[in-house]
């Protein structure tokens, strides 16, 4: 082999050593799926924040980091975790959980009773908590209940002390106002607090119900099974009004005002409709006192008003005292029930007294009417 070739294949050598470390050189640089520290999600987060860095630890009470990936050693203030060795651990998600245990002496608290071990027992119904819990006070008056060890721990509402387990136990309940039973796990809490069941049981027991909807009666049904009440524009039973007149006011027989052409015939109709309900008939032999109509339109049709200014000038004024907010208040103190009136036809519901005479006719093409009784 000559000199030169041997410089040849040495030179090849170092190429391919070189593409070697080359290649080698790349694949290190190449993205590797990274944790983040704070938060323990994939790094990077991909144009966002991490989603810890606000955040407060649930273990260490820190800001800037989850407590999955805590590292802090104590674990004494874990805040609301329920730990079990025993297999019901608890996870991150867990740590909202909370229950309070408040004083049988509230009067206020849903309290119920159950019967634990032919034992009856006062507890409170609580849909917040995720464990049931009884106090040792009552533990200890169940008879043949055997306690089990834990490591779960139970914190109250905003606190960061937990409170003093001393077990659990698995037994049957029953409740006294339904009559149900179930079986649900119990954590024993030294002291003398109270018992507490949670939302699962009270469900069991037939003692808790949640309402998602609530449904009214429709109209149709109110206006169907009260029919009588909706037929007509009925009258004010028992109540008649009148009017005071004074003799002395010479009685006026107005011109009669006519009605355009294109109006004549809604008119008619609208006072055949009166007749028929009873709120105006017809006025028979001389009358001195006439009004005239005006017709109002309307968006249902026409309502026909009367032009009493010239009667209402005999008939004397009787003055009430018109009762004050502070009247109001204190008459309809206690008061439950109330309702409503639609006025819109109100005048025509009184009862009016039967003499002609009392009442101004007003005046139409063919007729003169009078306001019935």
């Amino acid at each position: 082999m000559s000199e030169e070739q041997a410089e040849g294949i040495e030179e090849q050598e170092k190429l391919a050593q070189a593409a070697d470390v080359q290649t080698v050189k790349e694949e290190k640089r190449k993205p590797e799926n990274k944790k983040g520290y704070r938060c323990g999600e994939n790094y990077p987060h991909k144009g966002r924040p991490c989603p810890a860095l606000n955040e407060i630890c649930k273990h260490c009470h820190k800001k800037g980091h989850f407590a999955r990936v805590c590292r802090s050693k104590s674990n004494s203030t874990k805040g609301n975790a329920l730990d079990d060795k025993d297999g019901d651990e608890s996870t991150d998600e867990e740590y909202t959980y909370r229950i309070t245990l408040h004083s049988m002496r509230d009067k206020m608290q849903p309290l119920t009773e159950i019967t634990i071990g032919n034992k009856t027992v006062p507890c409170l119904i609580d849909s917040g908590p995720g464990v049931s819990v009884s106090d040792t006070s009552s533990f200890n008056q169940l008879k043949n209940m055997r306690i089990q060890p834990t490591s779960k721990r139970i914190y109250g509402y905003r606190s960061s002390k937990p409170l003093p387990v001393v077990g659990k136990f698995e037994a049957e309940i029953k409740s006294s106002v339904t009559s149900k039973s179930t079986v649900t796990q119990f954590c024993v809490v030294d002291g003398c607090d109270g018992n507490l069941i949670v939302y699962e049981t009270a469900i069991d027991l037939r003692l808790l119900h949640i309402v998602s909807s609530v449904s009214t009666p429709k109209v149709d049904n109110i206006i169907e099974g009260y029919k009588d009440c909706f037929e007509g524009l009925g009258k004010m039973e028992g109540k008649t009004a009148k009017l005071h007149v004074n003799d002395s006011v010479k009685p006026l027989a107005q011109k009669y005002r006519r009605l355009p052409c294109h109006i004549r015939d809604q008119v008619k109709a609208e006072l055949k409709n009166l007749e028929e309900l009873d709120i105006i008939e017809r006025a028979d032999g001389p009358t001195p006192w006439v009004s005239p109509i005006v017709v109002a339109p309307k968006k249902t049709g026409i309502r026909i008003c009367v032009d009493m200014r010239a009667a209402n000038q005999a008939i004397e004024r009787e003055r009430h005292p018109v009762p004050t907010v502070e009247d109001l208040i204190v008459d309809l103190n206690g008061a439950t029930v109330f309702s409503k009136i639609d006025l819109n036809q109100g005048y025509t519901s009184l009862n009016w007294p039967k003499n002609p005479e009392a009442l101004p006719p007003f005046p139409l093409t063919l007729a003169y009417f009078v306001i019935s009784d």
